[in-house]
């Protein structure tokens, strides 16, 4: 059985948050494709969402 994914939020910077059935939450970038991180709260989603932006901003 599959988890369907419903986008909570996009980003300025290009990070998406997608919620799951589940209730936990999917975070990606579009700069990065391949990765998507899972994690157990919205607050959670968007750290990540600012630990890539962070790092990105000091390349």
């Amino acid at each position: 059985m599959g988890h369907h994914l419903c986008l909570v939020q996009a980003t300025d910077c290009g990070c998406l948050i997608y919620r799951e059935t589940t209730g936990c939450y999917v975070v990606t970038h579009q700069n990065l494709p391949k990765t998507s991180i899972r994690v157990a709260t919205l607050p959670g989603a968007y750290a990540m969402c600012e630990g890539w932006h962070r790092r990105s901003s000091h390349s």
